[in-house]
């Protein structure tokens, strides 16, 4: 055997196969008068990473404070802080990618065959000369640092001046301070050779966000059985935010991690920031009767600074109405109906508005660039222009909703059942058309107000609750499905050569959104011979031979182009589901919660998906289960071998070959407590005394590749959602 030239590690295991701690501690001491009522607690949470060198603190504080300052006039303040630090390990100066995802993209991508020590000691050169994953991860000085410092506080002033009306302003203001510096070293290797410069960004970010409320909220009751609720308001919310960075590069240590330390040759520095604003007039109306009729009614003004002046406003409406039909008289009275206890049906309609488009988007900004620079008067000037088209007339995005429902119980409401159908229309979308306008423009497009798209389904919930003896226990579900479709893309409405309509990649009217698009297959070639005697795919995939995948020709032409490429899923779940269990006996506790989604699909690609990728690495899956001239199998797990470039091979063409079962059913929380009895815990001076141990994520069911996660549709960079165990205790006096 020879370690130093024929390894045979598992980066990924070495990096990701180990067991962290996590230990969280929270204090909270609450207590006051009549007059005034006060709380405040402390916490600490720290939290090892699987990684070396990966880990986070997290310290916070907060006051809850309310005054009685006069008769029917109180005051409430809500104050907290925090504080981390975050540490992860990142790559040497030279590599493309940094931080902890370009330790596991690299660690995902290049095969074993390398060893991180060599029996002298030293480190070895790994696969491309600069190291293994594992070496950047452990060895290297080079760090990702994220600081982080929270305020938050809130003022309420309530005042009730008269019987039923309640004055209320709101005060808030959020500061948020955070600092990111990453470090990539110069690593020492074997034989004194180093991995490129070291290199320091470091970027300082200021957040303010403030906030102002003002209510006026009146309910009465007229003549016993008209109840009637009024609120109208104002609120006003902004922020900005201001950003500072600079880097560095070629430090004379890797000790002195600080820009001024840096070359000045190459150093950059840069600096921005952003401000926004909305504000909103609101009322709402609510009424019933002998709380059996139930209507309401809202609206909405909303103003945003990310529309035109003409645009800025718009007007959101909505309505609801409900009848309790249990609490009608025939019901009550009539004898066979005791075991139903409650029948309520409802419906509402409304509008929504959407202005999550960035900042000023329709504004035309001038660009500077060195191809935009002319010869005026003999001089070369700086040039500038406007490349990208804004639409002068942007607006709302809209969202009409209608649901419809009932809510029922049985048994004194032991079992209940409801069930709502709802469907969203949403218009005006907020969108950027295809690249094939802006080969017509002769510009980029910003986004515009173009399309339309609908979501509809159900949702329902079951539950039942009960007890025998001392064991009290409780039952309870959800399942939703949900229908998303695209209508009209408005400018994106571009014909393909398939017919599709659409932006020509992953949205197509009557399909859904966040849809993967590309060719049908039918297995592989078993022979050279066979390529013949296919459809004629060379447009597409020339050179094809044995082991190949086979695309089908959907457009009965005898071959195969872009034109064949259809509709292969979407990765929004048509079925999303959950069951919670519970239960209570003698001090013990417990509770499972369980949850799941159906019918969507995922896909892994690049490293993740593709054997050999740039030079990459083999799965064990795709090592077993792929074509060769040994078998005579036409539906293998993986075509045949090759190494691959950047742009893939005639194998890597978007395909339902690559699209995967995504569904689940996972086991999110699993809890187990004991709680003392209170003549036990007496004796101590406390009131409660309860010992709990919890397991997040302990169990997950899937049809998806073993190692992968499909929650995570990946090309090779993720951190894997953790199994995480605690013991805890919570101690009240």
């Amino acid at each position: 055997s020879d370690p130093d030239n024929y390894a045979d590690e598992m980066y990924l295991d070495e990096l990701l196969g180990g067991h962290s701690l996590q230990t969280k501690h929270e204090l909270s001491v609450s207590g006051g008068s009549e007059k005034v009522q006060y709380m405040v607690s402390m916490g600490y949470l720290h939290h090892d990473g699987l990684l070396e060198n990966n880990y986070y603190n997290r310290y916070n504080a907060r006051v809850n404070l309310r005054v009685n300052l006069a008769k029917n006039l109180d005051l409430n303040a809500r104050i907290s802080g925090m504080t981390s630090d975050r540490h992860e390990p990142s790559t040497p100066g030279s590599l493309d990618s940094g931080g902890f995802g370009g330790i596991i993209t690299a660690a995902v991508r290049f095969p074993g065959l390398t060893p991180t020590y060599l029996q002298n000691g030293e480190l070895g050169l790994g696969p491309k000369l600069q190291g293994t994953p594992v070496a950047w991860a452990n060895e290297c000085n080079s760090f990702y640092r994220e600081d982080r410092d929270r305020f938050k506080g809130n003022l309420e002033l309530s005042w009730k001046p008269i019987k039923g009306l309640t004055l209320r302003a709101i005060g808030g203001y959020n500061y948020t301070l955070g600092h990111i510096r990453n470090y990539r070293a110069d690593m020492t290797l074997t034989g004194g050779q180093g991995t490129g410069p070291s290199s320091l960004s470091d970027q300082m970010t200021r957040t303010v966000y403030k906030t102002f409320q003002a209510t006026a909220d009146y309910n009465a009751t007229f003549a016993d059985k008209h109840n009637l609720g009024v609120l109208v308001g104002y609120t006003w919310e902004d922020e900005g935010q201001r950003t500072l960075s600079g880097a560095r590069n070629n430090f004379p240590s890797d000790d002195v991690p600080y820009l001024d330390a840096g070359g000045a040759d190459g150093q950059t520095n840069g600096g921005g920031g952003y401000d926004w604003a909305i504000q909103s007039l609101f009322g709402r109306l609510t009424y019933n009767y002998d709380q059996r009729y139930l209507f309401e009614a809202t609206v909405r003004y909303d103003g945003s600074s990310r529309f035109p002046t003409d645009s800025k406003y718009g007007t959101f409406p909505s309505a609801a109405i409900g009848w309790r039909v249990s609490e009608e008289s025939f019901w009550k009275e009539n004898e066979s109906l005791d075991w139903f206890s409650n029948l309520k049906v409802k419906a509402s309609i409304g509008v929504l508005g959407n202005n999550n488009i960035g900042n000023y988007p329709y504004q035309s900004v001038y660009a500077l660039s060195s191809n935009l620079n002319y010869v005026f008067g003999g001089v070369y000037t700086q040039g500038a222009a406007i490349t990208t088209y804004v639409d002068p007339t942007l607006k709302w995005e809209r969202t009409r909703t209608t649901d419809v429902g009932i809510e029922t119980g049985f048994f004194q409401n032991h079992l209940t059942f409801n069930a709502t159908y709802f469907y969203r229309k949403t218009t005006d979308v907020l969108y950027t058309p295809s690249a094939s306008y802006s080969s017509i423009f002769g510009l980029n497009v910003s986004q515009v107000n173009t399309g339309a798209v609908e979501n509809k389904g159900w949702e329902f919930d079951l539950g039942y609750t009960d007890q025998i003896g001392d064991f009290k226990y409780r039952i309870s579900g959800n399942f939703s499905i949900i229908k998303n479709k695209v209508l009209t893309l408005g400018m994106g409405n571009v014909t393909q050569e398939n017919g599709m309509v659409g932006n020509g990649s992953n949205l197509f009217i009557g399909y859904p959104m966040q849809m993967y698009y590309g060719y049908k297959t039918d297995g592989v070639f078993l022979s050279d011979a066979e390529v013949a005697d296919w459809y004629d795919q060379s447009a597409i995939a020339p050179g094809a031979q044995a082991g190949d995948i086979r695309y089908v020709d959907i457009t009965g032409d005898g071959k195969v182009t872009t034109a064949d490429r259809t509709y292969l899923g979407s990765s929004i779940p048509k079925y999303t589901f959950g069951l919670n269990l519970g239960g209570e006996y003698k001090g013990f506790d417990f509770n499972v919660l369980i949850q799941g989604v159906a019918d969507v699909k995922g896909q892994l690609s690049t490293w993740a998906g593709h054997a050999f990728y740039q030079e990459g690495n083999i799965q064990r899956w795709q090592m077993e289960n792929c074509w060769n001239v040994q078998q005579d199998n036409r539906y293998p797990e993986y075509p045949r071998l090759e190494v691959m470039s950047n742009a893939g091979s005639n194998n890597t063409l978007n395909s339902d070959w690559w699209i995967l079962n995504a569904s689940y059913v996972k086991v999110r929380n699993v809890q187990v407590g004991y709680t003392l009895p209170q003549h036990l815990t007496k004796k101590f001076g406390a009131s409660k005394l309860r010992f709990y141990v919890s397991l997040d994520n302990p169990l997950s069911f899937k049809s998806y590749r073993d190692g992968w996660d499909p929650e995570q549709s990946t090309g090779g960079s993720y951190y894997p959602i953790l199994s995480t165990y605690t013991f805890g205790l919570t101690l009240n006096f």
